[in-house]
């Protein structure tokens, strides 16, 4: 079979190639949020971190937000 590069190479089935490149994924949230009533008004202040593990290697999400 000729490859990308241009070298011909033998096309063969790589031996637990499915479990070798998925991964177990994961999602972590974290917030924090801060809240003050006064006679004059409230005010609120709110920090969020999201940080994702794709199924999938090289690929998720982080998120900080304020």
């Amino acid at each position: 079979m000729i490859q990308f590069d241009g070298i011909s190479r033998p096309y063969s089935a790589q031996k637990n190639n499915i479990e070798d490149f998925y991964r177990t994924g994961g999602t972590w949230s974290n917030t924090l949020a801060l809240n003050k009533s006064f006679d004059g008004g409230t005010i609120r202040l709110s920090a969020n971190d999201v940080h994702n593990n794709s199924v999938v290697p090289n690929s998720g999400l982080n998120r900080q937000s304020f």
